[in-house]
């Protein structure tokens, strides 16, 4: 073991335990497969590495961009399970920016929880995914390292037996085998199409997990602090959070995205979003399984069942739909299903299909959710509707049919030329634009006129 690392175990740790960990299970995968020689180039658990050969300068620097990883992945477990030992020995309001930490202020300074929800209600939250700086690193080669870092928090769990923790360790093994024969980044100049898959797999395999551990975390701290659980009981009441991107759209800084391109990146994040819905759906329509008549259900309940099923003809030999003919929350949900613009082609896969009876845009799906909130809470499963339904809810309002905003950012030059078009067509010299004479009142003016710049109109509009 090399002395820095021995002497960062002495002084910090558990993260450089578990990097020393990890390090000997590279070491045995190396030996495994035949790389004996870069062994002795493994940092940190050597006692000293010399410059490697020249025939090994390539595999070497791949060895230490896994070796760096991995100290990442070992340094941000650590800095989790210190967050959570914070949480567990002075409270959860100990920690700085936390939900607990801001109700326990609220609550000193004397805030009421109707202005504390009120304020909740109105906040607005929307972290915008940007293709600057390019991710280099493969989609695949990410998925592995999540997959490690996984493996690497089971071991914290102290019930596993001696057997269940070697099982760890071969999977931990088997993980960094593939990271090393996979190429770790691209080898060719990625297109705006590899930045938008990478850019998919956070908002597709990252984001919907995150946003709904958010929304537990918020309401925990909340009844935590002392506040009734009943007044974050609307999903309206929390806080909107929506996702943007710059991927696709962003002409300013990315001279290949083209009109075509930006089409193509709206039409795959829509697939996306409906995909992920229709999933979200499923979940709910199994959770739904309840068998009742219907002389017990709401009305306006029933009449939007009929009218469902009477939109959609296929539906009388669906057979799921059909063998739900006494779970009648489990019907509404399936035709929910049907009614997404998107249907499974011949490999399996989902495309944007539209049919005359396909909802149009996601509000038309929140509404009939929220009957069906409503339906189930009045039926007598308000708990149920609580904990499904709501959830349901709260990720269409999210996510709706379009995954995240896309910022369709264009270069100034091309905003001159457009504006200097429109003053010549008023009647306006474009030295105005050379002058910096366009303010805003001028603006104002034209667009409060009956012919804004460039259109003439006659009568009254």
């Amino acid at each position: 073991m090399h002395p820095v690392l021995d002497e960062n175990i002495q002084e910090i740790g558990k993260p450089y335990k578990d990097l020393h960990y990890l390090l000997v299970c590279l070491k045995e995968v190396l030996e495994a497969n035949n790389e004996n020689e870069l062994v002795a180039y493994i940092p940190w658990i050597n006692q000293a590495i010399d410059s490697p050969k020249s025939e090994l300068i390539h595999k070497s620097v791949q060895l230490y961009s896994i070796c760096f990883q991995l100290l990442n992945l070992c340094e941000v477990n650590w800095a989790v399970q210190s967050r959570r030992n914070k949480q567990q020995n002075q409270g959860t309001e100990s920690v700085n920016g936390s939900w607990a930490q801001t109700f326990a202020e609220l609550k000193a300074s004397g805030i009421s929880q109707e202005m504390i929800v009120e304020a909740l209600s109105q906040l607005e939250i929307e972290p915008v995914m940007t293709a600057h700086p390019t991710e280099a690193k493969r989609t695949v080669v990410l998925k592995y390292y999540r997959e490690l870092y996984l493996q690497l928090v089971m071991l914290e769990n102290p019930v596993y037996t001696k057997d269940e923790r070697g099982q760890i360790r071969s999977g931990i093994k088997e993980i960094l085998t593939k990271l090393w024969f996979i190429d770790d980044i691209y080898l060719e100049k990625p297109q705006v199409e590899t930045e938008l898959e990478n850019v998919l797999h956070y908002l597709t395999k990252v984001f919907p997990d995150v946003f709904e551990l958010h929304d537990r975390t918020l309401v925990q701290a909340w009844t935590e602090a002392g506040f009734l659980p009943d007044a974050l009981k609307n999903y309206r009441s929390m806080p909107k959070i929506s996702l943007g991107s710059w991927v696709g759209g962003d002409r300013d800084g990315h001279p290949l995205v083209t009109p075509e391109i930006t089409r193509f990146t709206l039409e795959r994040m829509r697939t996306e979003a409906l995909t992920l819905t229709r999933q979200r759906l499923n979940q709910l329509a199994d959770s739904l399984s309840i068998y009742t008549s219907p002389e017990t259900l709401p009305v306006e309940f029933k009449i939007r069942l009929t009218n469902m099923e009477q939109q959609i003809p296929e539906i009388s030999v669906n057979i799921p739909f059909k063998l739900a003919s006494r779970e009648p929350f489990r019907q509404f949900v399936l035709l929910l299903i049907e009614k997404l613009p998107v249907q499974q082609n011949h490999s399996g896969s989902l495309q944007l299909t539209p049919q005359e009876w396909s909802y149009t845009h996601s509000g038309q799906l929140i509404a009939d959710l929220e009957l069906l909130l409503q339906s189930l809470s009045e039926w007598g499963a308000p708990m149920l509707a609580q904990n499904e339904v709501n959830r349901t809810l709260r990720f269409v309002q999210s996510f709706g049919f379009h995954l995240a905003h896309l910022d369709i950012r264009q270069n100034s030059e091309y905003y001159q030329k457009a504006l200097a078009g429109l003053l010549h067509d008023a009647g306006y010299s474009t030295s105005l634009l050379q002058e910096n004479s366009i303010s805003t009142p001028f603006l104002l003016q034209e667009l409060n006129q009956y012919r804004p710049f460039a259109h003439t109109y006659s009568g009254n509009i």
